[in-house]
């Protein structure tokens, strides 16, 4: 008889300890990086990273107490903390949590409890920012195909008054079936965040990375020309090279093609883009193993 565990993912993840110790890492990530750190001057870096697991416990499923969510607002009133921070923010702590060995799904669940509650921290919200909480992939806890195309619409309605590059990379395992055949069935999901991971160390911080199919992995380049994708593209050729998947005491060498396409303001939409994306990839892994391709 199979019996349905109550367990929460605070109890599941070792309680306390663990989210201390995920919660310093995560401010820790945060405070490095001068597009953050200026929102935070001024407060108490003791009282703010007790804050940090009460919020975070409480998206696990196991707060000390019923959460005030009013105080959730007033502790990030005046903050003025735009939407591109907080996306920074979630990248950081989905990050973290990856290296940590959660699983996909319980990445997703704790990023959507907490975006249910992104209009109490973030200042410039509107109807059309953002992600929406269901379009979240349970395999690695980054966004879907769903996440990228909103993301996209966005950005793209923002270049036509920047006048920045766009660029929207595609990443594709090479001979995947091959590759999950190593891992085996246990292994798939080990693979697939093992990839996001190590396509997410590789960007920017205002870069964003969604799984949109099975090995296939979408990054969307904010301010960023072909030159630019080419050189993350060797970034992430590089670090599969020097960082193999550990699975089942062994090693699982595998390689990544990529399909570059950018875009200029008002050259195309957001569906034109995906598409070019995709035949540069396709092109790219025609050619050969590892292979990088441009529209």
């Amino acid at each position: 008889m199979n019996v349905v565990s109550s367990q929460s993912l605070f109890d599941k993840y070792g309680g306390l300890p663990t989210l201390q110790r995920l919660v310093r890492e995560f401010h820790h990530r945060v405070m490095a990086r001068p597009g953050l750190t200026r929102y935070f001057e001024g407060i108490d870096a003791q009282r703010m990273a007790e804050h940090q697991v009460e919020v975070v416990a409480y998206a696990m499923g196991k707060p000390a107490r019923i959460y005030n969510f009013d105080q959730l607002a007033v502790a990030h009133h005046g903050m003025g903390i735009k939407l591109s921070a907080y996306e920074d923010m979630i990248g950081i702590l989905r990050q973290v949590l990856l290296e940590s060995k959660f699983d996909g799904k319980d990445i997703a669940t704790i990023i959507n409890t907490l975006d249910q509650h992104r209009h109490r921290i973030v200042r410039d919200v509107t109807a059309r920012d953002g992600l929406k909480t269901v379009n979240v992939d349970a395999v690695t806890g980054l966004g879907n195909e769903m996440a990228l195309r909103e993301a996209l619409s966005v950005a793209l309605d923002r270049q036509k008054s920047s006048l920045t590059a766009l660029t929207l990379m595609m990443f594709g395992l090479d001979h995947p079936d091959q590759v999950f055949s190593q891992a085996g069935k246990a292994g798939h999901a080990e693979v697939e965040k093992h990839a996001a991971l190590l396509i997410l160390r590789c960007l920017r911080d205002k870069d964003l990375v969604c799984r949109v199919s099975t090995g296939q992995y979408a990054v969307l380049l904010a301010a960023a020309d072909g030159a630019i994708a080419h050189k993350v593209a060797a970034r992430v050729r590089d670090s599969l090279d020097k960082n193999p998947l550990v699975h089942d005491t062994r090693l699982l060498r595998y390689t990544m093609g990529a399909g570059i396409a950018p875009i200029l303001p008002g050259s195309g939409d957001g569906g034109q883009l995906i598409d070019a994306a995709w035949r540069a990839l396709a092109s790219a892994q025609a050619g050969g193993a590892g292979r990088v391709g441009e529209a």
